[in-house]
């Protein structure tokens, strides 16, 4: 899977506040991963 395909998913997720620990990760990698979805994909 491409790295723009990661950046369209995690932009695209909401918080998955059922599940506490990824529910922590998520704003840690929220900004990650958005960065590289708007770095490499051609819909931003």
């Amino acid at each position: 899977m491409p790295f723009s395909s990661f950046g369209l998913y995690f932009s695209q997720k909401k918080p998955p506040v059922q599940n506490v620990d990824e529910f922590l990760l998520y704003p840690l990698l929220y900004p990650f991963f958005l960065e590289i979805g708007a770095g490499v994909s051609p819909y931003n």
